[in-house]
């Protein structure tokens, strides 16, 4: 069972936002996973993403999140846990709701893994944008810098294009237009070259040349990303 939980990750995983194509898989990882808990944890975490990415339910991918966290604290899978602490923070950021700080806390207590530290689905990356949506952005410059010079170090590319872009979103709303557009570029070249976040790099690479560089090639992104968006 164990063998076909992970096998069933993996084709969630490589399946990414267009994860209404594999809904199958999600009753039968459940079954496989049965009642052992780290197994469980798995399961629930990508549940979480797929409440939010197919269903746009931020309520439901939440408590989805919640459960796969207290799952794997049973299951004492500390890498699981650690992620889908992570993720409901994030949510939360998003919702306003007023648990995202204490969530937060929680998934940077020690033990880390360093696997989820750096990763842009880790505590790290839900601190930077409770930051930036909070606007202490010399806080969040100084801690997407530090996840982006790490991730670099480790060669995570699809890590590197997700912290270009959210330092590239820092300066943005810093009003430094011009360093902002030449981040968003290099965030768009990255996520072309290897595939990985063209949507959201094309959205914000729009957004920099709207505010200091060109309107047609800010609209023609625009168009981009939405194309992106809908393919997904």
């Amino acid at each position: 069972p164990a063998d076909r939980v992970r096998a069933w990750m993996i084709v969630i995983d490589t399946a990414g936002h267009t994860m209404a194509e594999v809904d199958a898989v999600f009753p039968q990882a459940l079954a496989d996973a049965g009642d052992d808990p780290r197994l469980l944890a798995l399961v629930h975490y990508q549940l979480a993403w797929r409440a939010l990415i197919v269903e746009g339910d931020f309520t439901e991918a939440r408590e989805a999140a919640a459960h796969a966290a207290e799952l794997a604290a049973r299951g004492e899978d500390r890498r699981t846990e650690l992620l889908s602490l992570a993720f409901q923070a994030q949510t939360e950021t998003l919702m306003g709701h007023p648990e995202a700080p204490r969530t937060i806390k929680r998934a940077l207590k020690e033990p880390q893994d360093p696997r989820v530290a750096w990763h842009h689905n880790g505590a790290g990356s839900a601190r930077f944008r409770w930051l930036v949506m909070g606007d202490q952005l010399a806080e969040a410059r100084a801690t997407v810098t530090a996840l982006l010079r790490e991730v670099r170090r480790r060669g995570s590319v699809e890590s590197e294009v997700h912290f270009l872009r959210g330092l590239a979103e820092t300066e943005l709303r810093a009003g430094h237009c011009g360093r902002a557009l030449e981040l968003a570029r290099d965030s768009l070249r990255l996520a072309r070259d290897s595939g990985i976040g063209e949507t959201a790099s094309a959205m914000l690479t729009s957004l920099a040349e709207a505010s200091g560089g060109d309107v047609d090639r800010a609209l023609a992104l625009a168009r981009e990303a939405v194309d992106h968006a809908e393919e997904d």
